[in-house]
């Protein structure tokens, strides 16, 4: 299950520190490989002008409903939930911040980099 071979494009976690100039370091939370190297667990995320930046803003839970029951196909429920429960914001870097949850993307495998630019970076919505 767990190989060296795997590559790794989406680190989640939390934004621990935001260091200006378009760069900021995140927590991963979410480490599944027992394996893995501790060392990197805490990552620098550079920010280019062509990176995306986007806030995932939840929609209306009785519009998702509907929409929801208006499928008429026998696509799965799961295959759908993930573009309809949320809108994309575009937003500037200067909009992470410290405690913030992320999910960051990029085109590399990024398993053993401790710095990377990724591709995009959405900002998960807070909980509570």
């Amino acid at each position: 299950f767990f190989t060296d071979k795997a590559d790794v494009r989406i680190v989640s976690g939390t934004v621990a520190s935001v260091l200006g100039n378009n760069q900021f370091v995140i927590h991963s939370n979410m480490n599944a490989n027992p394996f893995a190297d501790e060392t990197i667990i805490d990552r620098t995320i550079l920010v280019t002008p062509s990176t995306k930046i986007v806030v995932l803003v939840p929609k209306d839970s009785k519009f998702v409903e509907q929409q929801l029951l208006s499928k008429s196909d026998n696509t799965s429920i799961s295959a759908t939930v993930p573009s309809q429960i949320y809108d994309q914001r575009i937003v500037t870097a200067s909009e992470i911040k410290v405690g913030d949850s992320l999910t960051v993307i990029a085109l590399e495998n990024v398993k053993n980099l401790k710095q990377f630019t990724p591709t995009e970076i959405q900002i998960l919505p807070k909980l509570f």
